[in-house]
């Protein structure tokens, strides 16, 4: 989400983004630069040049603090309600703060008091969509948070269908051997390449604030069988096809109702109208207009 976001800014509006996280060395990702948290005294040197610090989740704090020291308005990027986020209600850490949520629904749970806005995770439907070959039932991601004891289950009772699990990263994954029609392949930036053989994506999460791999899936037509969490359905909406993930049977019966042609062609056209209705340039705009009223505030304050 935050990599499309500052595509979009530096591509689009001229910006310079730089991302600050502990898992990379000082480099740039497509026109984005990169640097560790961990160069002394190069996060506070560009904290203190920055004209805006977005943060999210555990480095909020931290961006807190160094946003108070250098005078720098902050926004939260806000994408599930149960990260510890209580700091964001103390009076302090108001002024010059701001929020934007990955979705309404999240939004309306929160309800944080800084001023906010909504802003879906970007996905351009022309960068997804793909020929597929509708030979496998998919789930990306097969840890158990995202499903993937649901999505080995599935395999051991349906034999005559094909199964395709993605591995995902950072959380331990589900992987069952021994099922012949069940294979797995490693975590990969070629996404196209997975969708290209998927006919369903499966997304039986436990959570989901969001969900973009469904709204990826969607800019091809291909049918999303998910379990009902709040950002599912917000994000699928009527396109989406939902089944409680503790009841298996549910989702077998769904994946054999495909079968049928019309119903099909019916669940497709749904998905490619659901893909085109978030086609992100509008909020994205919006963003960018948030961004600049943000800026222009700190300007009249003389900051």
């Amino acid at each position: 989400m935050v990599h499309e976001i500052n595509l979009y800014l530096t591509r689009e509006k001229g910006y310079r983004a730089i991302v600050c996280c502990k898992q990379v060395q000082n480099s740039s990702f497509e026109g984005v630069e990169t640097t560790s948290l961990f160069s002394q005294g190069r996060v506070r040197e560009l904290v203190e040049q920055a004209d805006l610090i977005c943060s999210h989740l555990e480095f909020s704090e931290l961006a807190i603090y160094l946003a108070r020291k250098c005078r720098k308005p902050l926004i939260h990027f806000v994408h599930n309600d149960f990260w510890p986020q209580d700091f964001l209600y103390q009076p302090e850490n108001l002024p010059h703060e701001y929020i934007v949520y990955n979705s309404v629904w999240l939004k309306e749970a929160s309800g944080f008091p800084q001023p906010s806005m909504v802003l879906y995770p970007p996905v351009n439907w022309r960068d997804y969509t793909v020929v597929t070959n509708n030979h496998y039932i998919t789930l990306i991601n097969v840890s158990e948070s995202k499903g993937g004891k649901v999505f080995a289950e599935l395999a051991r009772r349906m034999p005559d269908r094909a199964f395709l699990g993605v591995k995902g990263f950072r959380c331990e994954m589900v992987v069952v051997e021994g099922l012949p029609n069940l294979s797995y392949l490693p975590n990969t930036p070629d996404i196209r390449s997975v969708y290209s053989q998927t006919g369903i994506l499966l997304a039986p999460s436990d959570y989901e604030s969001w969900g973009r791999v469904g709204v990826e899936a969607m800019a091809s037509g291909i049918p999303v069988i998910a379990h009902p969490t709040p950002g599912l359905k917000e994000s699928l909406s009527y396109a989406g096809l939902f089944c409680d993930r503790d009841k298996i049977e549910d989702w077998v019966e769904m994946i054999r109702a495909l079968d049928d042609p019309v119903f099909r062609q019916e669940v497709s056209n749904k998905c490619l109208q659901r893909s085109r209705e978030l086609d992100p340039a509008r909020e994205l705009a919006e963003f960018a207009q948030f961004i600049e009223r943000i800026l222009s505030k700190q300007l009249a304050a003389g900051l």
